[in-house]
């Protein structure tokens, strides 16, 4: 039984976006929980429009629901709302959750 909710079935251009609030401007690190049966997943982020990293490798996790954490470094975030884009260069993987943190 798995008893959250995640994005299923991401295809290639397929996007989220999701809006948050950064007390503190800065560089941040982002954690993504991913999973994928396929070798060739690819996602993009952007940050109010601007790719920060590119083309980031989602790894086959052996399965749709083997979930594993991939670290995406150095996302600049402002004070304030930011936009936050996840943009599959190529599909073929389910997205669990996103997670900042303070730091490269």
């Amino acid at each position: 039984k798995y008893d959250s909710y995640y994005v299923d079935h991401i295809e290639t251009k397929e996007w989220t976006q999701y809006t948050i609030q950064v007390k503190t401007p800065g560089i941040y690190s982002l954690s993504l929980k991913a999973a994928s049966a396929t070798d060739d997943a690819k996602l993009s982020v952007l940050v109010n429009n601007i790719t920060q990293a590119k083309e980031v490798v989602v790894p086959n996790t052996g399965g749709p629901k083997k979930w594993q954490v991939i670290a995406v470094k150095n996302i600049a975030l402002k004070a304030g709302a930011n936009k936050i884009k996840i943009l599959a260069n190529n599909g073929g993987y389910n997205l669990h959750y996103l997670q900042f943190w303070k730091g490269k």
